[in-house]
């Protein structure tokens, strides 16, 4: 909402803006928020059409398909009340609830559905088998119900930031759960009294799908009571079962949330202490030539560097940084993890600074490193040790690249000692000593003059050259104010 209206903003401005400028929107971090809302929204409808294929394929009755189909908007909406009562919004993770709420809710009311359908089947009036086949499995219900409320409530209430991240799913699911087995007890037995009045009928795919449940039922009968003839193999079998799937959690990969392709990601430069705009203006030219060789296969749309990197008042004249906006989803074959390994590689070539290359976290991740160490210790000169130690070792794990410490050592210092009585024996003084370094290896605003209306700074400073090394301080003079 607040991007549309940014937007919408930039088209009232646009027309005032001076002649010759151009407002557009570089990057706009609310393009993964809708694409992820839409899949999510796809999955939904993929979720409600599946369980009403699976329904009808089993009862084989339309009239009877409706009946449960019900149960999940009204249950959905149902758990609307409870989120609204604790603030909650429509967003990706109670989205993804109610897509797993979709196979749940309908549960209750298949159960209760199916036993008044039996009946009817039996000769029951539909009234009677309704009552009756409620009242019936009634209890059932309630005590299924209760079981998932246990299992998903609980999650809502975890420390730290699974919590966070899964109060409002835990939640939700367990709210349209519940309202399942108020409609499964009140909303179904009334339908299925109303609507198979006409009687219990099935269709030539319902019967033959009972008839291949009818033989999978007779041979698993079969199966079973050879197999309780021999119980040590049943019991070999399962603790076998349990060894390789205890193999198996050991060794599939494990993370609490997946690293996301949002469509941009982020570069950086850091130099050494005290280097200079023009040192880093030469190494970030370097990194757009990468880029625009990017650019050119079409899979990144326009990067942007900036020197100095930092914001607001901690920006460092040895820092770059720059922004990569990336095709969207549809339009190229790799992703943005992919993209800034292949630009990282290049980038490391780099000779004179240390490069890095990231892509925005998730939910938990956040936009750190994956792999971060703290040292702590009593000094610098002991944390400057262990962290070559850990760096050295961290170094040898392959596992690991774009190692970097953000530990920085003093800025290069160049301290100016002025002998007080020479420079008075020669009519020196120390404004005049001050003033001269400062207008050579610093720079300083002298006047101004005025061109086609427009003012400018005239600046004094010394060339590049004569200022790079401590010795050219011996090229340096001052004026006597005794002698001229």
């Amino acid at each position: 909402e607040v991007a549309r209206a940014v937007r919408e903003e930039m088209e009232r401005i646009r027309p005032q803006l001076p002649p010759g400028t151009i407002l557009e929107v570089n990057m706009d971090r609310s393009a993964f928020i809708e694409e992820s809302m839409t899949e999510v929204e796809i999955a939904l409808v993929i979720a409600v059409l599946l369980v009403l294929a699976v329904i009808y394929l089993f009862l084989g009755n339309v009239r009877a398909t409706l009946i449960p189909a019900v149960t999940i908007p009204v249950s959905i909406i149902g758990s609307f009340l409870v989120m609204a009562w604790l603030g909650f919004s429509i967003n990706v993770l109670t989205l993804l609830g109610l897509v797993l709420a979709i196979g749940l809710v309908v549960d209750d009311a298949i159960v209760v559905l199916e036993n008044i359908y039996r009946r009817m089947e039996g000769g029951e009036p539909p009234l009677i088998a309704a009552v009756d086949g409620s009242r019936e499995i009634g209890f059932a219900v309630v005590a299924t119900t209760l079981v998932l409320v246990a299992v998903f409530l609980p999650i809502s209430f975890l420390q730290g930031n699974v919590g966070k991240l899964f109060r409002e799913f835990g939640i939700t699911v367990a709210a349209a759960v519940l309202f399942s087995m108020l409609v499964a007890l009140t909303l179904t037995p009334m339908m299925a009294s109303k609507l198979l009045a006409g009687g219990a009928t099935r269709s030539p795919l319902s019967n033959m799908v009972d008839a291949f449940f009818h033989k999978l039922s007779t041979a698993y009968d079969r199966l079973l009571r050879r197999l309780m003839r021999r119980p040590w193999l049943v019991i070999g079998t399962t603790l076998g079962a349990m060894v390789v799937a205890a193999l198996l959690f050991r060794a599939l990969p494990s993370e609490l949330t997946p690293p996301e392709d949002r469509g941009m990601m982020f570069v950086g430069l850091t130099g050494p202490e005290g280097a200079s705009l023009e040192y880093m203006d030469r190494h970030a030219r370097m990194v757009e030539d990468i880029m625009m060789r990017e650019v050119e296969g079409g899979e990144v749309v326009r990067a942007n560097m900036r020197i100095p990197g930092g914001f607001g008042g901690a920006s460092e004249m040895n820092q770059a940084r720059g922004f990569v906006v990336l095709a969207p989803w549809g339009e190229r074959e790799r992703t943005a993890e992919q993209i800034a390994q292949s630009v990282r590689s290049q980038m490391n070539q780099i000779a004179g600074v240390r490069a890095f290359v990231g892509t925005p976290g998730g939910w938990v991740r956040g936009g750190g490193s994956p792999v971060q160490v703290v040292i702590g210790g009593t000094d610098y000169k002991e944390l400057v040790q262990w962290r070559d130690i850990v760096m050295e070792r961290m170094q040898e794990n392959p596992g690991l690249s774009n190692i970097q410490s953000n530990y920085e050592e003093r800025k290069p210092q160049v301290k100016v000692s002025v002998d007080r009585n020479r420079a008075a024996d020669l009519g020196v003084s120390l404004q005049t000593v001050g003033r001269t370094l400062e207008t050579v290896l610093g720079s300083r605003i002298v006047t101004t003059f005025i061109d086609r209306d427009r003012e400018y700074n005239v600046i004094l400073q010394g060339k590049a050259q004569d200022r790079a090394t401590p010795s050219d301080l011996d090229n340096l003079y001052v004026r006597s104010d005794r002698t001229g």
